[in-house]
């Protein structure tokens, strides 16, 4: 049980990397690309609408990674408060008496 609550928390911290390192890589190519002269096939304004695409998509996955985790966290926070329901309706029974 608790290997899959490792792997569940590993993917989320992967996509986050995967996330940030791909607008970071696809900069550092912009950057190598216009050392070897082919800055003349993208201009600014395309380059920069590009880059203000990406940082959209990479905003819109975290925002699906970020409410993913809300909703584990909702659903064990549910399962916390029925099971505290059920303990706090339960007896507690030592020796024989039954304790209020």
């Amino acid at each position: 049980m608790t290997k899959r609550k490792n792997e569940r928390s590993l993917i989320p911290l992967l996509a986050v990397l995967g996330i940030v390192a791909t607008p970071l890589i696809f900069i550092l190519g912009i950057v190598a690309g216009s050392q070897i002269q082919l800055a003349n096939i993208l201009t600014a304004d395309s380059l920069s609408s590009w880059i203000s695409a990406l940082a959209t998509v990479a905003i819109a996955v975290l925002t699906f990674v970020l409410a993913k985790e809300t909703w584990y966290l909702r659903e064990a926070q549910i399962e916390q408060v029925n099971e505290l329901r059920v303990q706090s309706i339960r007896p507690n029974v030592q020796g024989g008496i039954i304790l209020c």
